[in-house]
């Protein structure tokens, strides 16, 4: 999985690149995502 950097812009919907990337690293199982953004006990860490 290749990690693209992103500069952030104005007219880009944050969230919903969140959003992609949660989707993307739970379908991997978080194996190729090295920030956990889930905390042990379930809750998004922010």
């Amino acid at each position: 999985m290749s990690k693209k950097r992103m500069q952030p812009s104005p007219d880009v919907d944050q969230k919903k690149l969140l959003d992609d990337k949660v989707k993307a690293a739970r379908a991997n199982g978080f194996e190729d995502d090295h920030t956990r953004r889930v905390t042990p006990n379930g809750a998004d860490g922010q």
